[in-house]
């Protein structure tokens, strides 16, 4: 908790008796003073020129007094300055250490003391060589880091410490503060450092405690907006050393980029001023418009520093945490942070892991088999993360083909539609994959498309579009993928080529498997005839004829084929037409096919339609036949290439299939009498004598309650013979039957009584459940004869099966 009240602290940590480094330690505490009334506290072997509050030999114990002290005294309120200099290496694990007289701190040891500490702004200067390997341990919200150095590198601190801490420091902005970016411009430009210096600051902060001013502050607080790369260059030659500019790059057609710019300019009036915000939108253009700044795909946010170096934002909603990871210049570090946090025990923090590697894309590589690891993870969002990832990096993705392997067998659409596309982004190194590919295709794609929308909250019938959507996307990519990995594999001609020839294959699998065989070129030439033998199918023909334009590219086999069906006077002249629009799509290979084409065109008892199309496709095969044709073509400047699609023959009626005759009904019975009652089970066999009219023969069991004869409770068994007849729906199908004459027979057991019946009509329901079985209910009025004449009435229901 604070005060209230901003006390000032630093802490200076030297190891060494260099003069160049004691003379740095001096030089802080004289900026220091003059900046505020510091509390300074000075772990080094000489007591610094100016004297300090605290001073301690420069080892473990001193360094841990100093910073006891300091706890029992800050708050949340307080400036902490923090200066490390004098000698560095790179430690144990490479992360960096500061050089004491006896050891080696690690700056993962410091970054961890330093936690301890309460303040509610930090600001960290570090010149030892290899500092520049732990600058990420201590970039936070609250803390504005400088480095000298990139990681690994080794420096020299004369060239930039001097004028940092100098007194000559010009007020760039005029606000009447030196900030700490001011002091590190001046560095730069004064000392002529050849190292890559590092600097970030999540706001423009000074010694003296205060906020300076904002140098990219905009009037309403907007991004700054720019249409071109000129435009954009210009705004970023604005840039001094240490500044940094954040893009959004969109385009005025993009759906994605409105609804994402309200939130970019919302981040503009947080962070603007500090950092150079820019909305970069080109109208009506494409990504290769911005393709120098790393953009394939809109909206992409970005980062450019004063070098010029660019840093791809791993999560667009939240772009300022991927600012201290643009300091770090070299990619192993970068990759070395986000290794660790894919270790953490917050699925939060793994899966912004998993972002970071995405947006560092090939250069991500070395974190291909963690990252492969990662596709095992508890949490479904990581798993996601990790694939997309693995599908950013490409060819470097090698070492997570197993386990990409293992989730093209899950039952999760979008972990296998990632894992598709992330082996198809590896290429020839995934031809193990090409296999389980194909199988993956093969198998129920819209059952697993349903299940990843089943939950949607979208009506039954928007689910299904929709599933219908993904299954198509998922089949284009696992098709895609496997041709792109092996395009010359013979398993993906022999599977194509077999799904093309069964009759019980689907859209979905036609339709991607010609569009396989396009992929493939002149590789799936085998596939020309069938093909050829389908170009008039309703859903597919047309995409028969791209795959047939794309074969023919590399296929002479093919384009002579194309010539010979248009040449076929029995065919049909639309078909012939499409034959040579389809050649004439193939362009210069087919060039050989010229003087068959003239040929045709120069035939006055050919089609005229056809001449015209003959000499179209002979231009496009052989342009240097253009001026040659222009007065033949010239000559059909009034003949319409339109067609009238040739009407399909007329097929014949289908056969009507066999109907069952025989069926079986298990039943449950229940009747009455004046007098008697009860309940029981049937059993029934029937015969159909024509489409609506069947007889059945039965038998029923039922126990009886007779109240007036001698023994009141009984057992009676039936047989009945029952003629039917179907009013409405035949007797395989749902509807309303009538039963005309039921007569039968019963014995009652204990009683010793028998009777028989006559039912005149009865009617009943039929309700199809199945092929060839239905839920039937009936009810009959009867007619008795036991001792005398009397009334009576039944009713079943029951299950019938007919075959």
């Amino acid at each position: 908790m604070g005060d209230g009240i901003q006390k000032k602290y630093a802490l200076i940590v030297n190891g060494d008796t260099e003069t160049r480094h004691l003379g740095n330690v001096d030089r802080a505490v004289k900026a220091l003073r003059a900046e505020g009334n510091y509390d300074i506290s000075v772990a080094s072997p000489k007591t610094p020129g100016g004297g300090v509050e605290h001073f301690e030999a420069p080892n473990r114990e001193g360094l841990e007094k100093l910073l006891s002290g300091m706890k029992s005294q800050m708050d949340d309120d307080d400036l902490l300055v923090v200066y490390f200099t004098g000698h560095g290496d790179s430690g144990a694990k490479g992360e960096g250490c500061v050089a004491l007289p006896t050891e080696c701190l690690s700056l993962s040891s410091l970054s961890a003391d330093l936690k301890k500490l309460s303040y509610g702004k930090r600001i960290l200067v570090m010149d030892n060589c290899y500092s520049g390997s732990g600058f990420n341990l201590f970039t936070d919200a609250k803390t504005t880091v400088v480095s000298q150095g990139s990681p690994g590198e080794k420096v020299s601190c004369q060239l930039f410490s001097p004028f940092f801490w100098s007194d000559q420091v010009p007020d760039a902005d005029k606000d009447g503060k030196i900030s700490v970016q001011e002091r590190f411009q001046h560095a730069v430009l004064k000392g002529q450092s050849e190292s890559l210096l590092q600097f970030y600051s999540p706001e423009p902060l000074s010694f003296s405690g205060g906020v300076a001013a904002r140098p990219f502050q905009t009037a309403d607080g907007k991004p700054v907006e720019v249409s071109n790369g000129k435009e954009l260059k210009t705004q970023l030659a604005r840039l001094k050393p240490g500044q940094v500019a954040l893009i959004a790059f969109s385009a005025d057609w993009c759906v994605p980029c409105k609804s994402y710019q309200p939130h970019f300019e919302k981040i503009a009036k947080q962070d603007g001023g500090r950092v150079l915000v820019i909305h970069a939108e080109g109208k009506g253009g494409s990504e290769e418009d911005w393709a120098e700044f790393g953009v394939r795909s809109f909206p992409t946010v970005a980062f450019v520093d004063w070098n010029g170096k660019v840093g791809k934002v791993a999560d667009p909603m939240d772009p300022m945490a991927s600012l201290a990871l643009l300091a770090v210049h070299s990619p192993e570090e970068q990759i070395k942070i986000y290794l660790a946090k894919l270790n953490s025990g917050d699925a939060k923090e793994r899966f912004r892991a998993t972002l970071g590697l995405r947006a560092m894309e090939a250069k991500a590589g070395p974190a291909a088999a963690a990252l492969g690891k990662a596709l095992r993870d508890p949490d479904a969002t990581v798993r996601l993360g990790a694939v997309w990832a693995l599908a950013e990096i490409g060819p470097a993705a090698g070492p997570a083909i197993p386990e990409l392997l293992k989730c093209l067998e899950a039952d999760d659409y979008e972990l296998v539609l990632g894992a598709a596309r992330a082996l198809g982004a590896i290429g020839p190194k995934a031809k193990s994959a090409v296999p389980a590919l194909l199988k993956r295709f093969r198998s129920d794609l819209q059952r697993l498309a349903q299940s990843s929308v089943a939950n949607s909250g979208l009506n039954p019938a928007l689910n299904l579009h929709l599933a219908d959507d993904k299954a198509f996307e998922l089949a284009s990519v696992l098709v895609g993928s496997a041709v792109r990995i092996d395009p010359g594999n013979s398993e993906l001609l022999k599977t194509f080529l077999e799904i093309l020839r069964d009759a019980k294959s689907d859209y979905l699998r036609l339709r991607h498997s010609v569009a396989g065989l396009a992929k493939m070129g002149g590789g799936a030439a085998e596939a020309a005839p069938q093909l050829l033998a389908m170009i008039d199918d309703p859903q597919i023909g047309h995409n028969c004829l791209d795959a047939l334009a794309e074969i023919g590219k590399s296929s002479p086999n093919t384009q002579a084929l194309l010539m010979e069906r248009a040449a076929e006077r029995k065919l049909d002249p639309f078909q012939r037409f499409r034959f040579l629009y389809t050649l004439g799509r193939v362009g210069a290979p087919a060039a050989a096919q010229g003087e068959a084409l003239l040929k045709m065109a120069q035939d006055p008892t050919e089609d005229p339609r056809l001449r015209k199309q003959a000499l179209l496709t002979l231009r496009k095969v052989d342009p240097s036949k253009i001026q040659a044709t222009e007065a033949l073509l010239a000559s059909f400047a009034d003949v319409s290439l339109l067609f009238s699609k040739p009407k399909a023959a007329e097929e014949p009626p289908p056969a009507p299939k066999a109907l069952p005759r025989w069926s079986f009904s298990p039943s449950a019975e229940f009747s009455g009498r004046p007098g008697a009652g009860g309940a029981g089970f049937g059993i029934a066999a029937g015969y159909r004598v024509s489409r609506q009219f069947e007889l059945r023969l039965g038998a029923t069991f039922q126990g009886m309650h007779l109240p007036k004869e001698d023994v009141p409770a009984d057992f009676q068994a039936s047989v009945r013979f029952e003629p039917i007849l179907h009013l409405f729906g035949a007797p395989e199908k749902s509807g309303v039957y009538l039963s005309l004459g039921e007569i039968g027979a019963y014995h009652l057991f204990a009683n010793g009584i028998t009777g028989g019946y006559f039912a005149p009509l009865g009617i009943g329901f039929s309700i199809k459940v199945a092929e060839n079985s239905q839920l039937n209910l009936g009810l009959k009025g009867q007619v008795h004869r036991e001792k005398d004449w009397n009334w009576g009435g039944s009713g079943q229901f029951g299950w019938v099966t007919r075959f």
